[in-house]
């Protein structure tokens, strides 16, 4: 594997990233949240992240959870329909 080679791109799946996760942290008694290693799925990304450096992940961002107690808006809110006079 070279630094800018893609984990997924060379035949790397989830498992042997959770094998890879564990050896990180092992050897360098980081915290380093798996997720990072999804994010930067190469050795160079996942270096530059790792030192600091930042930069634009590899992997796009999953989309941020909403806040505790805000409304779903994939679901419809009861309260609202009850006061509505909706039984549901």
């Amino acid at each position: 594997m070279r630094p800018g080679d893609n984990f997924f791109d060379i035949g790397g799946d989830s498992m042997a990233m959770a094998a890879v996760h564990a050896r990180l942290t092992r050897a360098t008694g980081r915290r380093v949240p798996l997720l990072d290693l999804f994010r930067h799925p190469n050795i160079r990304a996942l270096a530059r992240h790792l030192d600091g450096g930042g930069g634009t992940p590899s992997w796009p961002a999953p989309p941020s959870a909403p806040p505790p107690g805000a409304p779903d808006p994939g679901r419809p809110d009861p309260y609202r329909a009850a006061a509505q006079g909706d039984p549901r």
